[in-house]
């Protein structure tokens, strides 16, 4: 099975709350917030958390959770 994050790239502020947040939640991060040639930032990989921490605190709205996926 693979997992998907949505995110809004246009939206990310690459500040990487989200890997921290996930981080405190499981031990060990696994987001990661990846710089795609300087034009924007983006978080990948996801265990689809329920509430997600990441979620939670993205300041953006960069993550949004539905239907039990991040």
């Amino acid at each position: 099975m693979t997992a998907l994050i949505y995110a809004h790239a246009e939206r990310c502020l690459d500040c990487r709350a989200c890997e921290v947040a996930c981080g405190r939640e499981h031990g060990a991060s696994n987001v990661t917030v990846v710089r795609v040639e300087d034009r924007f930032a983006a978080p990948l990989m996801c265990r689809h958390c329920d509430p997600a921490p990441c979620v939670a605190v993205c300041t953006a709205g960069a993550l949004t959770a539905a239907d039990g996926l991040v």
